[in-house]
């Protein structure tokens, strides 16, 4: 059996649970999430996980939104 493939993603907190930011990252942390950055203060947090898992990151309270977090490169 092959290891599922991770892919790094982008987390948007919900600014209305800022006040249950650090419970949000332990949830993250708890469903597989493996945090690289933690901006507090903008409500974005980044990290790796596997790709059948982005689905339940969508469905925790006070996350806001899961993005792909793609190299980008300029025009």
């Amino acid at each position: 059996m092959s290891a599922s493939k991770e892919n790094r993603v982008i987390i948007t907190v919900d600014d209305q649970e800022s006040t249950n930011f650090d419970e949000i990252v332990g949830r993250l942390q708890e469903t597989g999430l493996k945090i690289t950055n933690v901006l507090k203060t903008s409500g974005i947090i980044t990290g790796s996980i596997q790709d059948e898992k982005h689905s339940q990151l969508r469905s925790l309270p006070g996350v806001k939104a899961v993005e792909p977090d793609d190299e980008m490169h300029a025009l």
